[in-house]
């Protein structure tokens, strides 16, 4: 039993001395090193605490810089300052910091590449194509007064077309008051930085609802205009979509590829019966009230809002708002026939057409059209 208690002792004793020896030797390794030996350690830091690929930049606006160039003006992409992200996209206003090194030290083992990830922000992307407007309004050959308003904003980003109904004293007040509303609202729209598509989409049924209002509290200080009301569409390309809103029969088509869709539906009584199968699509061209429509401004219910679509425009695209008065008058082959003909150097012509064509054939209405081509 003593021989085991001594040999226990001799082992702790040489135990102790391997340990402070084994200290000595890494004391003097760490005195042989050299400073610049030294500072690597801070600057591998950043691996030891989270994986070597660069954290994500946060977004810049470019639209600052691109929205207001003219329509036949490239859009350029520079000169915006980095933003905030938005909270709902990082789930937090804090940023995360863990993972980047001290920003007054250099870190040489990152890659140029690499390097200019982390010290540039990502820069959101916009559209490359540049869009030209033209438009054209007419009163038509039956009618004495036009009661359409047309809205295009300085910079060509956003256009609308405005039916107004309820006799002249009313119908072309309740258009007016549709322009008036994306004048005080969307005109310098294209100078604003907008970060994602759904802001456009709201600010454009915004503008809508504003018009809505106006005219709502116009009736209530003028009760004689009781009954006045207008239908709207309206198109915007403020980031990379176009968003289209609409209430009433104005209309929204779009060409591409010489193929002619309309992309708003209206709220008309015609459709209605459609809908409820109380008559056949091959009837609808001869409803004898198709002229009648189920929604407009001033008129419709508080709880339905301007109906929304949107595409992602395409070089050649050319884009149509209109009042009635043109489809009314023309088929859709036929429009279809003269928009194949526009470019960005006939544009306007091509609106004078759409008019006379549409007059020629009846001009039993007033007749507005706004044409957007895109390349």
């Amino acid at each position: 039993m003593i021989v085991f208690e001594v040999l226990g002792a001799i082992f702790f004793i040489c135990l102790g001395a391997l340990i402070s020896a084994c200290e000595a030797v890494s004391a003097g390794v760490r005195r042989l090193r050299s400073p610049s030996e030294q500072t690597g350690n801070t600057t591998t830091r950043r691996d030891s605490r989270a994986p070597a690929t660069a954290a994500p930049a946060p977004a810049v606006n470019n639209n600052t810089t691109t929205s207001g160039a003219p329509p036949d003006v490239p859009a350029g992409t520079s000169g915006s300052p980095p933003a905030e992200p938005p909270a709902d996209a990082a789930g937090d206003d804090k940023q995360d910091t863990s993972a980047d090194p001290d920003p007054n030290k250099t870190n040489d083992s990152v890659s140029p590449e690499e390097h200019a990830a982390m010290t540039t922000s990502t820069t959101t992307p916009v559209s490359k194509l540049t869009c030209k407007t033209a438009f054209a309004t007419d009163v038509g050959r039956e009618r004495r007064h036009n009661e359409d308003n047309l809205f295009v904003s300085d910079d060509e980003m956003v256009v609308a077309v405005a039916d107004g109904m309820g006799g002249h004293a009313c119908g072309e007040v309740a258009s007016g008051l549709v322009v008036d509303a994306f004048k005080r609202n969307l005109d310098d729209a294209g100078t604003r930085g907008w970060d994602h598509e759904a802001e456009v989409k709201s600010a454009l049924l915004a503008a809508i609802s504003v018009a809505a209002k106006d005219i709502e509290t116009h009736v209530q200080a003028n009760p004689s205009s009781h009954g006045m009301g207008t239908t709207v569409v309206a198109a915007a390309w403020l980031k990379e979509e176009v968003h289209v809103g609409h209430i009433g029969d104005s209309r929204c088509y779009r060409l591409r590829g010489g193929a002619l869709k309309q992309l708003t539906r209206d709220h008309s009584l015609v459709n209605q019966c459609l809908d409820q199968g109380l008559i056949e699509p091959g009837d609808a061209a001869h409803f004898p009230h198709k002229n009648v429509i189920t929604r407009a401004l001033g008129q419709q219910e508080k709880d339905k809002p301007a109906e929304h679509t949107h595409f992602m425009p395409e070089k050649g695209d050319v884009l149509l708002l209109c009042s009635d008065g043109l489809n009314g008058e023309l088929s859709d082959d036929r429009i279809a026939g003269i928009l194949r003909t526009a470019s960005a150097d006939n544009l306007q012509d091509v609106c004078d057409k759409l008019i006379s064509e549409a007059n020629a054939a009846g001009g039993r209405d007033n007749v507005t059209v706004v044409l957007a081509i895109f390349s």
